[in-house]
């Protein structure tokens, strides 16, 4: 991946803004004169955009002599209900906020986030924030397929894939970015408590094994 290299100033200190709708959610923006990068940091269960991301914040500014591409990419911290909701809902509130994202829907704001015309976007889950993110992009992949099959009717398997394929690389969260920090391993879905408390000797021998 490539990115940008927009001039910034390095000591210009990020100030953390609300996002408008979407609870604690907030965003850093970068003050490069070009920013060309989303990254959507999704916390896990229990967790919060601040606490859980904290060194991230000050970091990407203290590193980014090093790490150029940070300065021209916008940091947003994604907050949500991860205790009682489940899954599914949680990863269409997520495609909503990421929509409003990648579509400047906070224009005309306080936030003066009214020139940003993004070529990436990057997702940053932990735990349970990977599943929420595989579970959106799943979602997306079979709301796209469907149209494509509908748009289709008695097209053959070919021709199916090959309109499949062009949809799927033009759509931003499909084209998206991953990078996933102890994410749960087996799926989009958490286990009842049932399920997790039958597989409580094995989950103790692997926690046993990994220290």
């Amino acid at each position: 991946r490539s990115f940008g290299a927009g001039s910034v100033n390095m000591l210009q200190r990020r100030v953390p803004k609300y996002l408008p709708g979407f609870g604690k959610s907030y965003v850093l923006l970068s003050k490069a004169e070009v920013v060309d990068a989303a990254v959507v940091f999704v916390h896990g269960f229990g967790g919060k955009p601040t606490t859980t991301w904290r060194d991230f914040q000050g970091l990407a500014q203290e590193y980014s002599p090093e790490y150029p591409w940070w300065a021209t990419s916008d940091m947003f911290f994604y907050a949500y209900e991860s205790l009682h909701t489940p899954i599914r809902h949680n990863a269409k509130r997520l495609g909503d906020f990421v929509e409003s994202v990648w579509h400047n829907k906070w224009q005309g704001t306080d936030l003066l986030y009214t020139d940003r015309k993004y070529k990436d976007l990057i997702f940053a889950g932990h735990s349970e924030g990977g599943v929420i993110i595989r579970r959106l992009v799943l979602d997306r992949y079979d709301a796209i397929k469907l149209t494509v099959e509908e748009a289709n009717p008695g097209a053959n398997a070919d021709t199916i894939k090959a309109a499949l394929k062009t949809a799927l690389s033009s759509h931003f969260v499909l084209a998206s970015y991953l990078r996933l920090f102890a994410p749960a391993c087996r799926g989009t879905n958490f286990s009842s408590w049932a399920g997790f408390l039958s597989s409580f000797s094995f989950l103790a021998s692997a926690v046993a094994a990994s220290s």
